[in-house]
């Protein structure tokens, strides 16, 4: 299945996005019926900045902590960054399945396809670095560490 940049021009015309989209368009024949999926690509730098934000953290926790590397790191790390995202207020409550009266707290997904506006994914960014800022570097004093956190910012 091929894909295509497109730009939405006034009027409802999809257009090429540059001139060689424009040529790979120019293969498909007129007058057939094409099946077309919308995705909006949104900035792709704030996304690895954020996943970056999330890495550094993961990192600096586990040498706080004294923790060695785990068995299953990338298990760890989700975890780790879900907890970050409770923290940063972006959750929702559900009912614990094993105590049907209580809830408790699973983080949303930052997916582009659940977070596709650039404005809510900066906000969003904004508020994991409070959280982490009030959480895991509050005692921080190392200065090189310090630097490293400006340099999100």
């Amino acid at each position: 299945m091929a894909k295509y940049q497109m730009m939405k021009l006034p009027g409802g015309i999809l257009s090429p996005a540059d001139e060689t989209e424009e040529e790979e368009l120019k293969k498909l024949k007129n007058n057939e019926l094409y099946e077309v999926e919308i995705n909006i690509k949104v900035n792709p730098v704030l996304h690895r900045k954020m996943f970056s934000f999330f890495k550094f953290c993961f990192d600096y926790w586990c040498a706080d902590n004294g923790l060695q590397k785990f068995s299953n790191e990338k298990s760890q790390f989700d975890a780790f960054r879900g907890d970050l995202l409770i923290q940063a207020g972006y959750c929702e409550m559900v009912f614990d399945l094993k105590n049907p009266s209580e809830f408790r707290l699973v983080p949303k997904s930052v997916s582009y396809k659940v977070l596709n506006d650039d404005i809510e994914r900066r906000k969003l960014f904004v508020s994991i670095t409070n959280a982490a800022m009030a959480t895991i570097f509050k005692d921080c004093r190392n200065e090189k560490v310090i630097n490293q956190l400006y340099a999100f910012f």
